[in-house]
């Protein structure tokens, strides 16, 4: 049976990869680019970049999977709740049970992975997996054997601390020896366990672009950081730790192992007017606010005293002391449960960093459903979409949104109703720190949280093996098609249900008959 190992280089910028790899500076992957192919994706993740990962391991778009955010409202209610571990469609590496020759499947640490294990396949998640909250190991007890050989993983790396040159390079080092660490994790259970198809992601590349993409592309960024010393090379740097973890995988695995080098969307200089579009909403009379209990103002004001006020030793000792991530999660979502009038509001904002959707108030759908389906939900969808089109960049007077979508232009599928009715697209040319409407006015933005970079819609693949046509690279896909190009390769036909398709441009012609 063909060997596939499929390693992202998680939310990886891929000019910048494919740029420095074919300087030489990233060796391993110019030598897999060199005797394979490369496809460029294109994704949804500049405004669903939540859903990448579940569109990664089940070859469907959000519509099908109907997974776009980390946290989302529950149906039926107003409450967020963080999403199941899984989508409703079933992981790539599930469909390729179902064939004549099942293999053998290896995961480490993969976002959207089945929590329950399952025949033949091994998992390790929650060791190093950015954002997890659940630790899970199959065969039980393999996630702590892991950690008594190889240690833990570095925990806040997604913190940031732009502009303080000691935190940043402490958070540079940590992001180097965790790619080495996970390298001899994943070696590790690539000796030790029994594997047709080895499934990781290393989410460095992830953490390195957040904190120092802004400094390997400081002319495409309108607003500059000041950069500390010795920063420069802070994302080559972790690139280069990643590369040789890869070299180390290639050269361990045995000689016919196929390899697919992926990331399901890059990174771009973060513009978005996220936090000002709930307050948008309110101006324009869509959302009703309503003052909070007395008792979440009151832990809120100690969370905003000790983010600010204490020093950030004294802070972290009291956090760990007297509030769990947990509690600040449950915090988080019991403020925004009582702070909305849900039985007057007709629309909300559902917000991520870099991208916002709006929901509306469905009657039948959510518990007050004020806003009924068919004209008038269609009308309130265009009348939000012309009012949101009114809005400019305070300073410059220029369109603050670019477009306004619904979902539907994502196209229908079993889980589109899953999705925000529209998903808003900022302006890329200016960074909005206040808008101006006709009606609403001024309205400003609270930019304690901004993140200078965020995500863009660009991914690669990069494919290399005895079945891989060499010398290919002007191949152009989607996300959705990583999957079943792996399926692909592996001899398994593609399911019809898959939205994506196997890139056969990559493969060579005796692949494509024997999978056909």
């Amino acid at each position: 049976m063909t060997r596939v190992v499929a390693l992202a280089v998680d939310a990886a910028d891929r000019e910048l990869v494919l740029g420095w790899a074919a300087e030489g500076k990233l060796p391993a992957l110019q030598s897999l680019v060199e005797r394979g192919g490369v496809a460029r994706l294109q994704s949804d993740g500049m405004h669903l970049p939540e859903s990448t990962w579940p569109t990664i391991v089940t070859g469907c778009r959000p519509h099908t999977h109907g997974v776009y955010s980390w946290r989302e409202v529950a149906p039926g209610s107003y409450q967020r709740t963080r999403r199941p571990a899984r989508s409703p469609r079933p992981p790539f590496w599930e469909l390729l049970l179902e064939g004549p020759a099942a293999p053998r499947t290896l995961l480490l640490d993969v976002p959207a992975a089945p929590h329950d294990g399952g025949e033949g396949i091994t998992a390790v998640l929650g060791w190093g997996q950015r954002g997890a909250i659940h630790r899970f190991s199959m065969p039980d007890g393999l996630l702590d054997e892991i950690e008594q050989r190889h240690g833990t993983y570095v925990r806040n790396l997604n913190r940031d601390v732009p502009g303080r040159p000691l935190l940043e390079r402490g958070q540079l080092r940590s992001m180097e020896r965790m790619a080495a660490r996970r390298t001899e994790v994943l070696r590790d259970l690539m000796a030790s366990q029994p594997w047709d198809l080895c499934v990781a992601p290393y989410f460095e590349s992830h953490f390195a672009g957040h904190a120092f993409r802004m400094y390997a592309a400081r002319d495409a960024y309108l607003e500059r950081v000041p950069r500390g010393p010795g920063l420069g090379d802070a994302l080559l740097r972790v690139y280069q730790a990643v590369d040789a973890g890869i070299g180390e995988l290639v050269d361990a695995a045995p000689p016919d192992t196929h390899f697919a080098i992926f990331s399901g969307f890059g990174l771009r200089p973060n513009t978005s007017g996220m936090a000002l579009l709930p307050r948008v909403l309110a101006k324009l009379g869509y959302t009703v606010p309503t003052p909070v209990s007395g008792n979440s103002r009151r832990r809120e004001l100690m969370r905003r005293i000790a983010l600010t006020a204490v020093p950030r030793p004294l802070a972290r000792a009291i956090r760990r002391r007297t509030l769990t991530p947990e509690d600040l999660e449950a915090h988080g979502d019991r403020l925004w449960l009582e702070s909305t009038d849900w039985e007057h509001s007709r629309a909300w904002v559902e917000a991520e960093p870099g991208s916002a959707g709006i929901r509306l108030n469905v009657a039948g759908r959510e518990p007050a459903g004020i806003v009924e389906p068919g004209a008038e939900y269609d009308a309130l969808c265009a009348e939000i979409a012309t009012e949101l089109g009114q809005l400019t960049d305070a300073r410059t007077g220029r369109p603050a949104i670019e477009a306004v979508w619904h979902r539907d232009e994502l196209g229908a599928g079993a889980h589109a109703d899953a999705l925000p009715d529209l998903i808003v697209g900022f302006t890329q040319s200016a960074v909005l720190r206040s808008v101006r409407h006709p009606r609403a006015g001024l309205v400003k933005e609270d930019r304690a949280d901004w993140k200078v970079t965020e995500h863009d819609d660009e991914g690669f693949l990069i494919v290399a093996g005895p079945e891989v046509a060499a010398g290919v690279d002007a191949v152009e896909g989607r996300i959705e098609d990583i999957a079943p190009t792996i399926m692909r390769l592996m001899g398994s036909s593609v399911p019809s249900e898959v939205d994506g398709r196997p890139l056969t441009e990559l493969l060579r012609a005796q692949a494509r008959r024997e999978a056909a």
